[in-house]
């Protein structure tokens, strides 16, 4: 008997684990990398400067905030313990009525939430322009 065995050709590798692989480090390489936002945004910041000029500087109300979070308003104290009660005290000063501009004067150790606080209340009364005053020191 003469028996013929067919050999089998190995053409080559077979590739499918391998590319089960590839897909496999692309999928864990897409989930796990963050991506930056504000690295790809072209921000312009706004520059400051004083610009008010006399006759608008007896229309603007000023309203300084110490660190403790105590306001002031021509050198009166508000009692103020909430945005409701802000704005009761702004309401009866009757510079803060007729002003269109409110300038802040908050310290610099003063919680931020007061400065919020301030600025929101300036909005429910309709003040449009909200200033926060700052000194300048030259940074050598």
């Amino acid at each position: 008997m003469n028996f013929r065995f067919k050999q089998e050709d190995d053409s080559g590798i077979n590739l499918t684990p391998l590319i089960d692989i590839v897909f496999l480090l692309l999928i864990f390489f897409m989930v796990t990398t963050t991506f930056n936002s504000t690295e790809m945004l072209d921000i312009q910041l706004p520059s400051a400067n004083n610009s008010l000029n006399n006759e608008t500087e007896d229309e603007v109300a000023r309203l300084m905030i110490d660190s403790s979070g105590n306001y002031y308003i021509n050198g009166y104290n508000l009692p103020v313990v909430n945005l409701k009660s802000l704005l009761l005290a702004l309401r009866s000063v009757e510079s803060v009525e007729d002003s269109s501009q409110l300038i802040i004067h908050a310290d610099a150790r003063t919680p931020h939430q007061y400065v919020i606080m301030a600025i929101d209340a300036a909005s429910k009364l309709g003040i449009t322009h909200v200033m926060i005053a700052t000194t300048h020191h030259d940074m050598d």
